[in-house]
């Protein structure tokens, strides 16, 4: 378990941590500054038909277009298997190829546009760290100055320099109000997680703070310098500062949440998240300024090796300036994702391949864009394929409304545990009365023994940043014989078991406080399916889904406490809330 919650709290740390049908696929090959028509084909009949045009330009070769292809399959899997809505593909090395599968908006079915806006999230990070860097290269700020210049009142602020506000060294503790970027000041000031530094902590706050400096340095609010400086420089016609700047509501795809069981609603929230992650950008735009940030036509090289000199992370480089570092199947990339309530967005670039990998999608989900990132790479470097699957969760099926019914399904590699490549699956989860609509889940399926164990981790997110951290936890237990018949026949099995966890993770002595177990499953109608289908890297991904009703545990319910080095101590009164009782020889937990 700790193994895998620490891979769980450096992950949710990357996301913006203030919130993250029927499908139709639309494609786009423009190059990196002319855009072109769309070629659109709609193949579901949920979404109305759309109609095609050939896009402008030379036609695309047979190799191209099976990429293409491919990459849509993947597209589509990951949609499917995460219950949502839909996602915006593109990638290139000076030209964009882009595709969109999915809907824009669930109520309407409005097909989802390759050139559709959506909120890029913490990828705004990155725009405020270059538009400090081009303010350091004209001699207005220097990113060693400390933060006393513009904040002479604030505590350890001649300690804290813009470059810890940046690679996120600073120590500052998160804020808890996104509203008036100038209130967080005096929100944050005297509340740090470590001295000045000396560690690394993801924080929002930072860079709200960073662009209060901007404004302070130029006269200028930020959106206008970041405007001034690499927006219209770049003609970047369809990127704007979400709250502070106009832009066509109509041309943007709508974020969208589920409710307790699963129906999906879309969605829009009412924070500021500014210079942190506020501003709405479209996949074009976004590839004009990865590639302009890569290839000198931003910032000078002097000023990209200082935002990829990166900080170390439990004791691996990692994280820059407003940027992080990744170690795919094809070497290093840097990138940087943004989740901002109900939509979820990534950029990649390859330094060895000049390859650039854009994702967007408008339901929150950001694990399962890794995976396809990661995916993505295979097709575009190596040709491999991603076949056309058709096995896939009906989710007018699974969700019942009911308030006892556990409804899940997964997509994911079956790898040995424990092992160091033990990775995230693509997956959906839900069971009423685990509803909170502002987490982020971490699904896993590995094999133990001669079991097969597939895992739901959801922190509650307004604990993200406290000492403790409450997780809810599903686990389905199956022989893995029986996990195997089941693959090969294709026919639903009852060959599983299901328990509900909450467990207490203590952030700061890295060890797990306290486990409540609570619910099984106990249906006889439940069911699985299960199949599989080789992904582009060759490794076989297994897809699975089903439902059970669920009901107080008639072994054991209560709760059980530990201490650091994992011996069993008596839970103490205030550990307990009036629904938790301790209880003796708590089933162990991976």
């Amino acid at each position: 378990m700790k193994k895998l919650m620490i891979v769980a709290i450096v992950f949710l740390t990357l996301c913006f941590a203030a919130g993250c049908g029927g499908s139709s696929k639309n494609e786009k090959t423009e190059p990196d500054s002319d855009e072109t028509s769309d070629d659109t084909d709609s193949e579901n009949t949920d979404a109305e038909e759309a109609g095609t045009e050939e896009p402008d330009g030379d036609e695309p070769s047979p190799a191209d277009k099976e990429k293409l292809e491919s990459i849509r399959n993947l597209a589509e899997e990951y949609v499917r298997f995460s219950n949502g809505t839909g996602v915006v593909v593109g990638y290139g090395k000076d030209k964009l190829t882009s595709a969109a599968y999915g809907v824009r908006n669930s109520e309407t079915q409005e097909p989802l546009s390759a050139d559709d806006l959506f909120e890029i999230g913490s990828i705004s990070k990155n725009f405020t760290a270059t538009t400090l860097l081009l303010l350091q290269e004209e001699g207005k700020i220097d990113l060693d100055q400390t933060i006393d210049k513009w904040f002479p009142d604030f505590e350890k602020g001649d300690i804290i320099t813009v470059r810890m506000l940046l690679n996120h060294t600073s120590g500052i503790q998160e804020q808890n109000n996104y509203g008036n970027p100038e209130d967080a000041v005096e929100e944050v000031n005297g509340h740090f997680n470590f001295e000045p530094g000396t560690d690394w902590s993801y924080c929002n706050t930072n860079f709200i703070l960073a662009g209060l400096i901007i404004n302070k340095v130029t006269g200028k609010e930020a959106h206008e310098v970041i405007r001034e400086k690499i927006l219209e420089p770049l003609e970047m016609t369809h990127t704007f500062m979400k709250n502070y700047e106009e832009y066509p509501l109509e041309e943007k795809a709508r974020g969208h949440a589920f409710d307790e069981y699963g129906n999906i609603f879309p969605y829009e929230h009412g924070y500021n998240f500014w210079t942190a992650g506020g501003i709405v950008s479209n996949a074009g735009d976004l590839f004009k300024y990865v590639h302009a940030l890569f290839n000198g036509k931003i910032i000078s090289q002097e000023s990209l090796d200082q935002m990829l000199d990166l900080v170390k992370v439990s004791g691996v480089p990692y994280y820059g300036l407003g940027i992080q570092s990744g170690e795919g199947p094809h070497g290093r990339f840097y990138s940087h994702g943004g989740s901002v309530l109900y939509m979820c967005t990534l950029f990649a670039y390859y330094p060895e391949t000049g390859e650039i990998h854009i994702i967007f999608n408008n339901f929150n989900e950001s694990t399962g864009e890794d995976i396809l990132n990661g995916e993505m790479e295979y097709v575009l470097t190596d040709g491999a394929k991603a076949e056309k699957d058709n096995d896939f969760p009906v989710w007018e099926e699974l969700i019942n409304n009911e308030d006892d019914t556990q409804i899940f399904a997964v997509s994911s590699a079956l790898p040995d545990y424990p092992s160091e490549e033990l990775g995230y699956a693509i997956g959906y989860f839900l069971y009423p009365e685990d509803y909170y609509p502002d987490f982020f889940c971490l699904h896993y399926m590995f094999k133990y023994q001669n079991y097969v164990k597939i895992i739901q981790e959801c922190p509650e997110s307004e604990r993200y940043y406290e000492q403790g951290m409450k997780v809810w936890r599903t686990d389905i237990d199956m022989y893995l014989s029986e996990f195997e018949a089941a693959a090969e026949s294709g026919e639903p099995t009852q060959d599983f078991y299901i328990t509900k966890y909450d467990y207490y993770y203590d952030i700061t002595d890295d060890f797990v406080s306290k486990i409540c177990y609570s619910l099984e499953e106990s249906d006889s109608d439940k069911y699985m399916m299960i199949s599989s289908a080789s992904h582009p890297s060759g490794t076989e991904y297994y897809r699975l889904w089903g439902k059970s009703k669920m009901a107080e545990s008639t072994r054991a319910t209560g709760c059980e406490c530990y201490n650091k080095d994992e011996t069993v101590r008596e839970c103490e009164d205030d550990e307990l809330t009036e629904n938790e009782s301790a209880i003796p020889n708590l089933p162990s937990l991976l």
